[in-house]
């Protein structure tokens, strides 16, 4: 912990998406770190805006400029970073090449400031375990390559930058894309389950004729275009991971998941459903298939009932 009580903390895997965007496990709720502290489930808010630093915690160390900014998230067990360095600076994209180019080898760590964490009492087998320390709430500010992590299973897992994978991205899409223009949409699986083969998740959204019915939907739920998550048709063994056979989810990413293949009605009652888990985080409520399933029911009616053009 540095005079002013900001604390840097390592930590784990890292997978690069897209030319600069970064997505990061930082922590693993339950387990005791290097540092002998234990993040508890539900230590981390939502969503915490971070800066980026290009190495070794640069921006709060030495007053350097951000190389990037992203978002820590809990997810399940874990809390994860999704980030973009600003690859049109040279800081940003000598950030990106430094970590892509270690590979595996390369680890992260985020930094919060030590005001805002609190702490949970103690206990004896905590303590047995190696814990020091129960952190039952923190705000993470920032995050950084770093040369060595306190975090257990560290490094990156892969780094691909978007030149890489543009050929095939576009050939795929435009090959879906000419599937769904013909009327073909339950073709469509297949096309994207080679995709995920390739180790690529293609999403397209819905063919054009769904293009009203979305707009409809979006006002249901008082959301405008630019507000909206996109709205995305996937291959089902992406869905599949999830749970067998679900039709629908509402992604981390951001992302409504739809499976490929679906009838058209079955599409209109999961965008209803998925939309409703969508507002529920928006307005801070507690996650409610009941209220989904409500919605969906509710709002199908409707649309057969209008059936907008």
């Amino acid at each position: 912990m540095s005079s002013d009580g900001f604390v840097t903390k390592e930590i784990a895997r890292a997978e690069f998406t897209e030319a600069g965007e970064v997505e990061a496990v930082v922590a693993t709720l339950g387990a005791v770190d290097r540092d002998r502290d234990v993040f508890l489930p539900g230590a981390f808010p939502p969503r915490s805006r971070v800066w980026l630093s290009s190495y070794g915690h640069d921006v709060v160390r030495r007053d350097a400029p951000p190389a990037g900014v992203g978002f820590v998230t809990p997810d399940r067990d874990r809390a994860v970073l999704r980030g973009r360095f600003f690859i049109d600076t040279d800081r940003g994209r000598e950030a990106f090449r430094v970590v892509k180019n270690l590979g595996e080898d390369g680890e992260w760590s985020i930094g919060y400031s030590e005001r805002s964490v609190r702490t949970a009492p103690l206990t004896h087998e905590w303590r047995r375990r190696g814990a020091r320390r129960l952190v039952a709430a923190v705000e993470p500010l920032e995050a950084s390559p770093v040369f060595m992590a306190a975090g257990f299973d560290t490094g990156t897992v892969a780094a691909k930058d978007r030149r890489d994978q543009r050929s095939i991205d576009e050939k795929l899409a435009c090959e879906v894309q000419a599937t769904l223009d013909r009327g073909l949409f339950h073709e469509v699986e297949a096309t994207l389950k080679r995709a995920e083969r390739a180790e690529r998740l293609v999403g397209l959204p819905p063919p054009e004729r769904f293009k009203p019915f979305v707009r409809w939907a979006l006002a249901r739920y008082a959301m405008s275009p630019s507000e909206a998550p996109p709205i995305l048709l996937v291959a089902g063994s992406k869905l599949d991971h999830y749970g067998p056979g679900i039709m629908g989810l509402y992604h981390k990413s951001g992302a409504v998941l739809v499976r490929a293949g679906l009838e058209d009605d079955e599409v209109r009652a999961t965008v209803f459903h998925e939309l409703a888990h969508v507002y529920e985080e928006r307005e801070g409520w507690l996650h409610s298939e009941r209220f989904a399933y409500a919605q969906e029911a509710r709002l199908m009616e409707r649309w057969n009932r209008e059936r907008v053009s």
